[in-house]
């Protein structure tokens, strides 16, 4: 045929054709129209579509195609279900995947469902021992019944399935396809050869663009890793800034709680004794009240006394009134020299200093009145040790602190004096000096506000006693 010319046309095919655009005119069948070939003509479906979608465009621009629809439209259903919804597949895209994909890409394509797994497990095993190729595989399933129905065609698949199976035929019989073998794979050995190569080539190609991408993710990794750590040394020195700002903070707080940093000038916190303390008279005759303990040191020939925080000296002057000997340590360099001036033996310096520098067993007794609370517990318990071992053998030790047990002590009176840091109950006290070796531990409680009037509610007195019961207490425990 003349290529200039224009073709020859059936009227049949025409109507068939525009039926077929009329039914469906989504992408999908406009591509299976033109992959298709139309039988029995020269004329492919993809040609004569063209030419029917340029009548089409015409008679919609001139107005006439609104005259012919309604007969397309009857016509129309004569057309064959065959010219309708047939589904063209390519060979090579089938043919692109290995192993299971392969089959299943097979079923879901031709059967448009996925293969069970008998199908998948039988078809890979013969692929992989030989006994099929992929193009028996094709061919086997297009066979089926299944496959007929769902009106799908492979392009080129026939001619390469027909002739396998004449291959298959030819090699069965007897020394002739032995013979046919052998000539079938010279021939075919320089397209071997050549896939081989383009294999090789491939697989190169592919190693490369491995090795770039292993690249690139390395340098990618590298990237992210630098700045993961550089984000990790900026978080931990904002945390560690953080954090020095945060201890030096507490560190703040607890000194303040534990009294440290509270440096009140010497002679202002004797002032302050003055005034919130008693007079040292009014002191004296408190202390007093000790007269059982004064009386068993002065039953001990040659009795020494040790007064940490000795303070005004009041203490002192008891022992020096009972002529007992006795000396002194404070920190507080206004006492101490208040304290010379009146002749006592007293020395400056930290009674836990102090008290590691004397000699084992040299004390009869050691006393401290309003002492440990101003002690942070560590040291509190340290000083019950070493003066444990500074005492000798059925020595004591007296300590008298406020009462935490009294509410209004614990409450207010307490705070009353800013260098108190450890409110510790009687019981409490009790424990660790037991704990710090100290036997025959006994807790004396003295100085009640009065005797109150109760009114026999059980938690009401409770609340009455707890504030009028007795402000100070004494803990003593013997070696």
């Amino acid at each position: 045929m003349n290529e200039n010319k224009a073709p020859k046309l059936d009227p049949k095919k025409i109507i068939q054709a525009i039926a077929v655009l009329e039914q469906s005119e989504s992408v999908q069948d406009i591509a299976i129209l033109s992959m298709s070939s139309y039988t029995g003509d020269t004329y492919s479906k993809t040609k004569l579509y063209s030419l029917f979608l340029r009548i089409r465009e015409n008679m919609k621009k001139s107005g006439t195609y609104k005259f012919v629809k309604p007969f397309v439209e009857l016509l129309s259903k004569f057309v064959p279900s065959k010219y309708k919804n047939v589904q063209i597949l390519s060979l090579s895209s089938l043919l692109n995947h290995e192993g299971t994909r392969f089959v299943e890409n097979v079923y879901e394509s031709i059967l448009k469902r996925t293969p069970d797994d008998d199908g998948v497990s039988y078809y890979t095993t013969q692929m992989m021992n030989g006994s099929v190729s992929k193009i028996d595989v094709i061919g086997i399933v297009m066979s089926s019944k299944e496959a007929k129905n769902k009106n799908i065609k492979i392009k080129g698949y026939k001619i390469k399935y027909i002739s396998r199976k004449i291959v298959r035929g030819i090699n069965k019989i007897p020394l002739v396809g032995y013979i046919f073998q052998i000539i079938i794979r010279i021939l075919l050995l320089p397209k071997t050869i050549k896939n081989l190569y383009s294999e090789n080539m491939y697989l190169r190609q592919q190693n490369t663009h491995l090795w770039n991408h292993h690249e690139n993710f390395v340098k990618e990794y590298e990237i992210i890793l630098n700045a993961a750590k550089e984000l990790l040394v900026r978080q931990i020195s904002d945390t560690g800034f953080k954090l020095e700002n945060k201890i030096d903070y507490l560190k703040d707080r607890l000194n303040t709680v534990q009294g440290i940093p509270i440096e009140i000038d010497d002679s202002v916190y004797l002032d302050f004794e003055n005034r919130f303390r008693g007079t040292r008279e009014m002191i004296k005759d408190r202390l007093m009240s000790y007269s059982c303990f004064i009386d068993k040191l002065k039953l001990i020939p040659n009795a020494f006394v040790l007064d940490i925080g000795c303070g005004r000296g009041e203490w002192l002057e008891v022992m020096r009134d009972s002529n007992i000997n006795a000396e002194g340590v404070d920190l507080n360099k206004a006492m101490v020299s208040f304290n010379q001036n009146n002749n006592f033996n007293v020395a400056y310096g930290d009674c836990i200093k102090y008290l590691e520098e004397v000699k084992s067993e040299l004390y009869d007794a050691i006393t401290g009145f309003q002492l440990i609370e101003h002690l942070p517990f560590n040291n509190m318990f340290l000083l019950f040790k070493l003066s444990l071992n500074a005492l000798k053998q059925g020595g004591f030790v007296l300590f008298e602190t406020p009462n935490n047990n009294n509410l209004l002590v614990s409450s207010s009176s307490f705070y009353s004096d800013p260098t108190h840091v450890n409110k510790l109950t009687p019981e409490t006290l009790k424990f660790y000096l037991e704990q710090a070796g100290f036997r025959q531990v006994e807790i004396i409680q003295q100085y009640a506000r009065k005797n109150p009037e109760y009114t026999g509610q059980p938690d009401v007195d409770e609340v009455i006693y707890k504030i009028n019961m007795e402000q100070d207490c004494t803990i003593v425990g013997y070696k």
